[in-house]
C-alpha cells in the first residue's frame, strides 16, 4: 500500500512538474538565451566535435598562410616577368625606331658620296635614275617618302617620290625637276630603268599657285642650324656637327620627317668642288606614319603604342604620329612634297580608339615628353588585370627624338589564371573539409562513443547498483586508441573488484545503501553501516602523515684512528637484537610475518659485516643499545647501519596519529605532560620536580611545547649514546671478555626543523612504514663536527627548543633544565647565495645542570660573548673575552682550554667531557688577528649531491654563484642578535634546484663586464677571473698554471696557459668567448660599465651555462677535429663550459710556445730553419684546403713549436661562421675584411703577412700613397690602427688606404738572406688579387725547392 500511494503521488505531481520544466511564453528572453548558450556550449565542448574544431584550425592556419603566399609570389612573379617583358618590348621598339633612322642616314651618305655634284645641272637623267634606283633599294618597307637633291644657291632641285594616290600604290615611284623654284608637275617613272617613262606621262600636274616653292623653301630651310654651321665646318673652326642637327621637323606636314646632308659635310677639303655648291644637300623624307605599323608583334593581345608629334605635345589634345592597332593617324595626303598648303588632317590623342591606350593616357603626362630623355613607367589596372605604361621621349642614335608611350596589360594572362587559381581554392576547400569530416568521424568513433559508453556504465553502477562491464566487438576494437583501451580495462578490474566487494555485503544494507544513495554523503552512509566514530575517521578521514616541527639524530660511526684496518672480521653471524615496540602497539598480524622474517634476515646481513666496529658482537652490542635508548627516549628510528644511523623525535606527529580503541586515553593525556626521564649510562639523568598540571594549551603552543620535548628527548639520547660507547671502550678486563673493546668513534649531529612524519602505507602493500621528509643538514654540513672536534653537535634551532624557557612557568611550574649544556662553536655557509643559501649557527652539547650552576653559566656567557665578537670581526675582542675562562672559579677541568687546565682532564662532575673549542677558537682569533682579517667568521662548505639535485642536474642554467664571502653578512648578523637574544633564528634557505651546476663551475674572485667590438656592433659578456681549476666534457679535472704577478680583477687570460690534468697529462688551454648571451645575462648588464662587477650586480647577475646550440656546435667541432688528424696540426682534445661567458679549448700541449714568442726569445733565425717552419705550416695548410676547410685565422699566435721544433697549427676550423667573438686583428685578407667568411686564398694572403712580420721584423701593413705621392697616415698612426684592428682597419683595408707591406720583401737585408724565388713567392702570397696568388700546395712545392737547395733533405712527413 505504501509503494502504490508513493505512485500515485509521483504521478500526481508529474503534470505539474512538466509544466513547471516547459518554456512558458512569458518567460524572460535573457533565460531562454542562457539555455541556448548552454546547449551550444555542451556542443562545442564534445570531444569530437572539439578535435574537429581544433584540427580545422589547424588545417586552415597551415592552408590560408601556403595558398595566400604562394599566390601572392606567383601574382608578383607574373607582374615582374611581364614588366620584364614589357621593358623588352620597348627596348626593341626603340632599336627598331633607331635602325630606321639609321637607314636614313645610310641612304643620304651613300647617295651623296657617290654623286657629288661636280658642275652640271640638276636636270641630268643621271641624277634621277641614282635618286630612284637608290630609293628603291634601300627602302623595301616603303617608309621613306622622298629622296631628293636640293641646290638653294642654284635654286633648282631633283626628287624621286614614293607612291601614286590615285592608284593607291605605294611601291610606284614618280618624280620632279625644279628649275627657278617652279615646278610643273610629277612624272612616271620607269621601274626597271629609273628614268621617266617615254614619252613622259604626267601623273599630277601642280596648279599654278603651287608650282612657285619659293617661299616654302625659305620657310623651311631658313634658320636651319646645319646649314649655318657649315661655314664654320668648313674652315675648321668646328670639328663636328651634332646629329640632331640634321633633322627638320616641318610645320606644313608634321609626319613627314626631313633629313638633311649638305655636300659640306662630305667634301671639307675637296678642291674638286665649288665653294657654291657646298650648301647643296641630300634630302630623305621620312613618313613617320608608317613608323609603328611594320613590327611583328604590333598584334601581340595586350600591347599598344603610340608615336606623338613633337610640335603639338604643348597642346591639350596632341596629335599621334603614328599606333600600332591599325587606325589612321593621317587623312587628306595626298601630294607628296613639303611644300604644299593642302591641310592634311591628323588623329588627336582624344580620338583614339584603342581602350587600352585611351586608359594609359590617364596615368601619362605628355607635355613632359617635350623633354629630351624624360622617361616614366607607371602600373595601374586595365580590365581587373595588372597593366604598366612607359611614356618615353626617345633620342635615336642619329638624334630623332620621338616621343613614344607603351602600354601592356595583364588582362591577356589575368583570366585563365584567376580560373585556375579559383579551382585550386574550390579543390583545397574541400580536401579541408573532407579531412574534417574524416577527424570527426574518427574522435567520435575512437574517443566520445567509448567515453559516453563508459560514463553510461558508471552512471548505471551509481543510480542502479550494476557493475556492468564494458564489451567490445571486432568492428570497433580494429581501431582503438591506447589510453581508452586502459581505460576501459581499468573500468572493467573496477567493476570486478566492486562485484566481489558487493558478494560480502548484505542485501539489507545494500538495498538501504542504493536508498540513501542519492542524498547521502560519505560520513551519513558510515552512519547508516554502524561504524563508530572512531572507526569513520580511521576508515575514511585519517591523515597518516602530518607536518610538524621534529628533531632529528644523525649518528656517524668512525673506526678509530689506532685501529688497524686490516682487522679480522669474524664470520659468525651473531643472533638479532629483539625488536622493541612501543607501549600499546599491537604484534605483526598474521600477514605481516613474511615481513617481520624479512627484517630479520637483513638485520643479520648487516651484522655480518662489522663496518666499522672490531667484531659483530660489538656492533651487535652497539645496536642493541641504539634501539634501548630508542624506544627509552621515544624515538623513532629510521636508518640503522653499521657506520650511521637516523632517528626522529618526534612526539607532535604521534599526538595526532591514529591510535587504537585502547589508546583513547592516552590520546586524550595533556601534551604538556612529558615521559619521566631514564637513567644514562654513566651519566645521572636531569631530575625536574613536580609541576601541577598546566590548563590545557592551544594547538600553537602544544605544538611548540613537544617540540621542545622532542628536543630534549633528542639531545638525551645523543649524550647517553655517547657516554655508553665511551663507556664501553674503557671497562678494561670485563670488555675484552665481552669481546666489545675498543668501540668506534661515535659523534652525533641534532637539527630541528619541519618534517612531514608519521605512518605511511604504499599502494598494494600491507607494510605501514614510518617515514620523515625535510631537510638534511648532515648533507649540507658534511664532516665539518668531526673536523673540528664535537661529539656532540646541534644546529641554532636545537639549542634554542633547549634554553627556552616553559610558557606555564609563570604559573608555578619555573624553568625545565634539560640536563644539556651548550656553546657556540661555528658558523658554516652552505648552499648557493641568493638561491638556496643557508647560513648554520653549530652548538656543542655538553651534560650537566645548567641552573644552579654559576661557574658554568660564567664560562657559557664567555663563550657567548666571545663568538659574538667574531661574528662582527672583532677577533682581539673575541680572544679577550675567551681568555676570561681562565678566571672562573670552580670550573670543570675539562672546559678549560689545555694551556689554562690546572688538573686532569676527566672530571666527575662532567662525566669526563673535555671541550676543546675554546682552545680552537681561541687559535683562531689568534691567527686572524696575526693575519689583520677582519672579515666575520663565517665557513663555506660545499655539501653532497642529494637525489633531488643529481636528477635536476641540468634543469636550471642560470645559477648564481655561491663563493663570494660577503654574501653571508645578512644572515651572519641575524644569527649574531639571535645568539645575544636567545631567540631562534628565522631559516633564510631556499629550496635547492640543481646543486650539481654548481660543481661545474670553479670558485672566481671577480666576474667582469666584457666589451667586445665586433665591426659596429659592441657586444657585452660576463668573464670571470681565471679560476684554479676546470673539469672538462668528459669530468676530467684540470689544474691551470698562476702568475703571481696576475691582476686578480682581469677577467680570464688571453693565448695559450697550460694546465695540469687529474690523470696526469699536460695540455695548453685557450679561452673563447661566445658571440650570443643568455637574455636574462644580457638584460642585467644591459647598462653596466666595463670593468669587474659590483657586489649589486653580482648577485643580480645568473651564471649561466652555454645554450643547446652552443653545446651541439662545441661537440660537432670535437668531432671534427678527430678526424683531422696531422703531423702538423694540433689536436684538440677536449673543452669545458666551467667558465661562464664561453669555453675553455684544450689542446696538444706545445713546450715552445707559439711562433712569436719563439721569435721574440731567439731574435732572427737562420734562413733554412725560417723555410723549414713555413714549410710546416704550409703541409698542415695543404691538408685542410684538401678537405675544403679554411683556417681563417692564421698567423705568430695561433703556430705552436714543438719540442723537436716542428711547427704545428692550432685553431677551429669550420666552414660556418663561428659563434664566438673574435679578437679583432690585423691578420686579415682584403675579402676578410668585407665581412665575408675566410677562403684557402685568404689563408694564403695572411700566411704572407706572418712571413712578412717574422722574417722582416717590419709592420706587415702599409700606408697607400696618395696621388700626389704622399701616405694617407704617419707610422704611428698605422701601428695604433694595427693594434687596434676591428672595424676601422677593415674599412681601411676595402678602401684601399692600407696595403700589404711586399716591399719590405726587396730590402738588402732580405734580398742577402732569400732567393729570388722566395721573395717573388712571398710577393704573390699578399696580392691584393685572389686570383694571382699561389695555392699552399705550390707554395709547399717552391719550399721544398728552397730547402733542397739549401742541403736540408725534407723529412718523411713533410713531403
Amino acid at each position: 500500500m505504501r509503494l502504490q500511494s508513493s505512485r500515485l503521488s509521483s504521478g500526481a505531481t508529474a503534470p505539474k512538474q512538466l509544466h513547471r520544466d516547459a518554456p512558458s511564453p512569458g518567460r524572460p528572453v535573457k533565460t531562454r538565451m542562457r539555455c541556448r548558450f548552454a546547449v551550444l556550449k555542451y556542443f562545442l565542448l564534445r570531444v569530437d566535435v572539439s578535435v574537429s574544431i581544433v584540427y580545422l584550425l589547424v588545417l586552415l592556419c597551415v592552408a590560408v598562410p601556403i595558398v595566400v603566399v604562394s599566390q601572392v609570389y606567383l601574382t608578383r612573379m607574373l607582374v615582374a616577368s611581364w614588366r620584364t617583358v614589357h621593358n623588352t618590348r620597348v627596348y626593341y621598339i626603340t632599336e627598331r625606331i633607331s635602325i630606321s633612322t639609321i637607314s636614313v642616314r645610310d641612304i643620304a651618305n651613300g647617295f651623296m658620296a657617290l654623286n657629288i655634284p661636280g658642275g652640271g645641272s640638276y636636270g641630268d637623267h643621271d641624277l634621277m635614275e641614282n635618286l630612284c634606283s637608290s630609293l628603291d633599294n634601300y627602302d623595301k618597307l616603303t617608309r621613306f617618302r622622298a629622296l631628293s637633291l636640293v641646290s638653294l644657291e642654284t635654286e633648282s632641285a631633283i626628287s624621286c617620290i614614293h607612291g601614286i594616290p590615285t592608284m593607291d600604290s605605294m611601291r610606284t615611284l614618280t618624280g620632279y625637276f625644279s628649275h627657278d623654284n617652279i615646278i610643273n608637275g610629277t612624272y612616271l617613272i620607269d621601274s626597271e630603268t629609273y628614268d621617266f617613262v617615254q614619252p613622259p606621262q604626267m601623273v599630277t600636274e601642280w596648279p599654278e599657285s603651287a608650282r612657285d616653292i619659293s617661299a616654302a623653301k625659305t620657310t623651311t630651310y631658313s634658320g636651319v642650324p646645319i646649314l649655318e654651321l657649315l661655314p664654320a665646318y668648313l674652315d675648321g673652326s668646328v670639328d663636328s656637327v651634332d646629329s640632331r642637327h640634321h633633322w627638320i621637323l616641318p610645320t606644313i606636314m608634321p609626319h613627314i620627317i626631313c633629313y638633311i646632308l649638305p655636300v659640306g659635310y662630305l667634301a671639307r677639303g675637296r678642291t674638286d668642288i665649288s665653294s657654291v655648291r657646298y650648301t647643296d644637300f641630300t634630302q630623305v623624307l621620312l613618313d613617320g606614319s608608317r613608323m609603328l605599323l611594320d613590327y611583328d608583334f604590333v598584334e601581340a593581345p595586350g600591347l599598344a603604342m603610340a608615336a606623338f608629334i613633337n610640335q603639338s605635345l604643348a597642346d591639350d589634345d596632341p596629335l599621334v604620329l603614328s599606333n600600332s592597332w591599325g587606325q589612321p593617324s593621317v587623312s587628306n595626303d595626298s601630294i607628296y612634297s613639303i611644300f604644299t598648303t593642302v591641310p592634311v588632317t591628323y588623329l588627336k590623342a582624344s580620338n583614339i580608339s584603342d581602350p587600352l591606350m585611351r586608359a594609359a593616357l590617364q596615368h601619362v603626362d605628355l607635355a613632359a615628353l617635350q623633354h629630351e630623355g624624360y622617361r616614366r613607367s607607371v602600373d595601374f589596372e586595365y580590365a581587373g588585370a595588372a597593366a604598366v605604361v612607359t611614356a618615353y621621349a626617345y633620342t635615336t642614335a642619329q638624334g630623332l627624338v620621338v616621343p613614344l608611350v607603351v602600354a601592356s596589360s595583364h588582362a591577356a594572362i589575368t583570366t585563365p589564371y584567376l580560373f585556375l587559381m579559383r579551382i585550386f581554392d574550390g579543390i583545397l576547400v574541400a580536401v579541408i573539409l573532407l579531412l574534417t569530416g574524416a577527424s570527426f568521424n574518427s574522435a567520435r568513433c575512437l574517443i566520445s562513443q567509448p567515453l559516453r559508453r563508459i560514463t553510461a556504465l558508471m552512471l548505471a553502477s551509481m543510480s542502479a547498483g550494476r557493475r556492468a562491464l564494458f564489451y567490445t566487438t571486432t568492428s570497433n576494437t580494429l581501431l582503438q586508441l591506447t589510453e581508452v583501451h586502459a581505460l576501459i580495462k581499468a573500468h572493467n578490474a573496477a567493476m570486478q573488484q566492486l562485484r566481489e566487494i558487493d558478494a560480502f555485503v548484505p542485501d539489507e544494507l545494500r538495498a538501504e545503501g542504493r536508498a540513501q544513495r542519492a542524498y547521502s554523503s560519505v560520513s551519513n552512509i558510515a552512519s547508516s553501516m554502524g561504524i563508530s566514530n572512531s572507526r569513520k575517521a580511521t576508515k575514511f578521514g585519517s591523515r597518516c602523515l602530518d607536518t610538524h616541527l621534529s628533531t632529528a639524530v644523525f649518528v656517524t660511526i668512525r673506526a678509530p684512528a689506532a685501529l688497524s684496518s686490516s682487522s679480522a672480521v669474524l664470520p659468525r653471524t651473531p643472533s638479532p637484537p629483539p625488536i622493541l615496540t612501543e607501549q600499546g602497539e599491537q604484534k605483526p598480524l598474521r600477514g605481516q610475518r613474511l615481513v617481520s622474517v624479512v627484517k630479520h634476515a637483513a638485520q643479520a646481513a648487516n651484522t655480518a659485516n662489522s663496518g666499522p666496529f672490531p667484531t659483530p658482537a660489538a656492533l651487535t652490542a652497539f645496536i642493541t643499545a641504539v634501539h634501548e635508548l630508542c624506544h627509552t627516549h621515544h624515538g623513532t628510528l629510521h636508518r640503522l647501519c653499521p657506520d650511521a644511523c637516523v632517528l626522529h623525535f618526534n612526539s607532535a606527529v604521534r599526538a595526532h596519529l591514529p591510535r587504537g580503541p585502547g589508546d583513547a586515553s592516552a590520546a586524550a593525556a595533556p601534551a604538556a605532560a612529558p615521559p619521566a626521564p631514564a637513567a644514562r649510562h654513566g651519566v645521572p639523568a636531569a631530575q625536574s620536580a613536580p609541576q601541577p598540571r598546566p590548563p590545557r594549551a592551544t594547538r600553537q603552543e602544544e605544538m611548540r611545547l613537544r617540540a621542545a620535548q622532542d628536543a630534549r628527548n633528542a639531545a638525551a639520547f645523543a649524550l647517553d649514546l655517547v657516554s655508553w660507547t665511551a663507556a664501553q671502550s674503557g671497562s678494561g678486563e670485563n670488555a675484552q671478555r665481552d669481546g666489545t673493546a675498543a668501540m668506534p668513534d661515535v659523534r652525533a649531529l641534532l637539527d630541528t626543523s619541519m618534517f612531514t612524519c608519521g605512518q605511511y602505507r604504499p599502494a598494494g602493500s600491507e607494510q605501514t612504514l614510518q617515514v620523515a621528509l625535510g631537510r638534511d643538514v648532515q648533507r649540507d654540513l658534511g664532516r665539518v663536527p668531526q673536523r673540528i672536534g664535537v661529539r656532540v653537535a646541534m644546529t641554532e634551532e636545537t639549542a634554542t627548543l633547549l634554553r627556552a624557557e616553559d610558557d606555564s612557568g609563570s604559573r608555578g611550574r619555573g624553568n625545565v633544565d634539560a640536563g644539556v649544556r651548550q656553546i657556540p662553536v661555528d658558523v658554516l655557509r652552505t648552499g648557493r647565495a641568493g638561491l638556496d643559501g643557508d647560513v648554520v649557527v653549530l652548538y656543542e652539547a655538553l651534560p650537566g645542570r645548567v641552573a644552579g650552576d654559576a661557574a658554568w653559566q660564567l664560562y657559557a656567557r664567555c663563550c657567548c660573548d666571545g663568538f659574538e665578537h667574531m661574528l662582527r670581526g672583532d677577533y682581539a675582542g673575541a680572544l679577550a673575552a675567551y681568555r676570561g675562562v681562565a678566571e672562573i672559579a670552580d670550573l670543570e677541568p675539562g672546559l678549560l682550554p689545555a694551556a689554562m687546565r690546572r688538573e686532569a682532564a676527566a672530571s666527575a662532575v662532567t662525566g669526563g667531557a673535555v671541550s676543546v673549542q675554546v682552545a680552537r677558537l681561541m687559535r683562531e682569533c689568534e691567527r686572524r688577528v696575526r693575519l689583520r682579517i677582519t672579515e666575520p667568521l663565517c665557513t663555506a662548505i660545499s655539501s653532497l649531491l642529494g637525489v633531488d639535485q643529481v636528477l635536476s642536474k641540468w634543469a636550471l642554467e642560470d645559477v648564481p654563484e655561491g663563493s663570494h664571502p660577503d654574501c653571508a653578512q645578512e644572515a651572519l648578523v641575524e644569527a649574531e642578535k639571535s645568539i645575544a637574544d636567545g631567540r631562534p633564528r628565522r631559516s633564510s634557505r631556499r629550496s635547492a634546484q640543481s646543486f650539481g651546476e654548481l660543481a661545474k663551475y670553479p670558485e672566481v674572485r671577480h666576474r667582469c663586464v666584457v666589451h667586445f667590438q665586433e665591426r659596429q656592433v659592441t657586444l657585452r659578456c660576463v668573464l670571470p677571473s681565471a679560476p684554479r681549476w676546470i673539469r672538462d666534457h668528459i669530468g676530467l679535472c684540470w689544474h691551470l698554471s698562476r702568475s703571481h704577478g696576475t691582476d686578480e680583477a682581469t677577467p680570464v687570460w688571453s693565448g695559450m696557459q697550460m694546465a695540469l690534468g687529474s690523470a696526469g697529462f699536460i695540455a695548453s688551454v685557450s679561452f673563447s668567448t661566445f658571440r650570443d648571451l643568455h637574455p636574462v645575462v644580457a638584460k642585467a648588464i644591459r647598462d653596466a660599465p666595463p670593468g669587474p662587477m659590483s657586489d649589486a650586480l653580482r648577485s643580480a647577475t645568473p651564471v649561466c651555462g652555454p645554450s643547446p646550440e652552443q653545446e651541439a656546435f662545441m661537440k660537432a667541432t670535437l668531432l671534427k677535429h678527430q678526424h683531422l688528424r696531422h703531423p702538423n696540426i694540433v689536436s684538440l682534445i677536449g673543452y669545458s663550459h666551467s667558465l661562464e661567458g664561453g669555453v675553455v679549448l684544450i689542446w696538444e700541449f706545445s713546450p715552445g710556445g707559439t711562433l712569436r714568442e719563439l721569435l721574440n726569445r731567439y731574435g732572427r733565425l737562420p734562413a733554412i730553419t725560417t723555410i723549414r717552419f713555413g714549410l710546416h705550416a704550409l703541409s698542415a695548410l695543404s691538408f685542410l684546403h684538401e678537405n675544403n676547410i679554411a683556417h681563417g685565422n692564421l698567423n705568430l699566435d695561433t703556430v705552436m713549436v714543438d719540442s723537436d721544433g716542428s711547427c704545428r697549427l692550432v685553431g677551429l676550423y669550420t666552414h660556418e661562421r663561428l659563434p664566438f667573438a673574435l679578437p679583432q686583428t690585423h691578420y686579415i685578407s682584403p675579402l676578410m675584411a668585407t665581412g665575408a667568411l675566410p677562403t684557402p686564398a685568404c689563408d694564403v694572403f695572411c700566411y704572407g703577412l706572418g712571413a712578412l712580420e717574422g722574417l722582416t721584423l717590419q709592420p706587415c701593413w702599409r700606408w697607400a700613397t696618395k696621388e700626389d705621392g704622399e701616405p694617407y697616415g704617419a707610422a704611428s698612426e698605422l701601428l695604433d690602427l694595427m693594434k687596434n684592428g676591428g672595424h676601422a682597419f677593415c674599412d681601411a683595408v676595402v678602401q684601399g688606404r692600407v696595403v700589404a707591406n711586399a716591399e719590405a720583401f726587396d730590402t738588402p737585408l732580405f734580398a742577402e738572406k732569400y732567393s729570388e724565388l722566395a721573395r717573388s713567392t712571398l710577393r704573390s702570397c699578399v696580392s691584393h688579387t685572389p686570383s694571382d696568388r699561389p695555392t699552399a700546395v705550390e707554395v709547399r712545392n717552391i719550399v721544398k725547392i728552397l730547402l733542397s737547395e739549401g742541403g736540408l733533405a725534407c723529412e718523411e712527413d713533410e713531403v
